[in-house]
């Protein structure tokens, strides 16, 4: 059986695309960061300890 490099590197980079997006939309979800990919107003400024 002949398999094909490239085929395998086009099948992990659609994967780790795929990946990509599921994490960002969980950061999103989580209010991390925002739709922009932008750390979340809330963990730009912490609070300063006293």
């Amino acid at each position: 059986m002949i398999i094909d490099p490239i085929a395998i590197s086009e099948q992990a980079l659609e994967n780790m695309e795929k990946t990509k997006e599921a994490a960002f939309e969980r950061l999103v979800g989580a209010g991390i960061l925002d739709k922009d990919g932008n750390l979340a107003k809330i963990y730009r400024n912490p609070p300063k300890k006293k």
